[in-house]
Formats: structure tokens, C-alpha cells, sequence
């Protein structure tokens, strides 16, 4: 599993260590775990913010 954080402009990193602080969201590594976080609004909910969460742009480690 791979911990999610928002860093300070509010994008969606990689928390490599799982040490980060505030709210985080897990993910499996599979292609279909990540999917599932480009629909709906899992994110979202995860991090209690309204609207879309935007992915670091090498964050993505599988295409949408």
C-alpha cells in the first residue's frame, strides 16, 4: 500500500516514508486500485475537500 498526501498547493504526492502529516489516503499498487481513484470522488472524501483532488503530474504511475 502507498500513502496519498496533498503537499502545500493542494496537489495529490506520493507520501514516501508514510510520515507525512494531516490527513493521507491509501492505494495498491494495481493498475485497477488506481483507476478506481481517477472516478467519482474517493479522493475527495478521503482528504474532506470539495471538488476535485489534482494529481502531482508524475505521481501517475498508470494512464487514466
Amino acid at each position: 500500500m502507498s500513502r496519498l498526501k496533498l503537499d502545500a498547493q493542494g496537489l495529490l504526492v506520493l507520501d514516501v516514508g508514510g510520515e507525512g502529516q494531516g490527513r493521507g489516503a491509501y492505494v495498491c499498487p494495481s493498475k485497477s486500485c488506481w483507476d478506481s481513484l481517477a472516478k467519482g470522488n474517493r479522493l475527495s472524501k478521503a482528504f474532506r475537500r470539495e471538488g476535485p483532488v489534482a494529481f502531482y503530474p508524475r505521481l501517475r504511475p498508470y494512464r487514466f
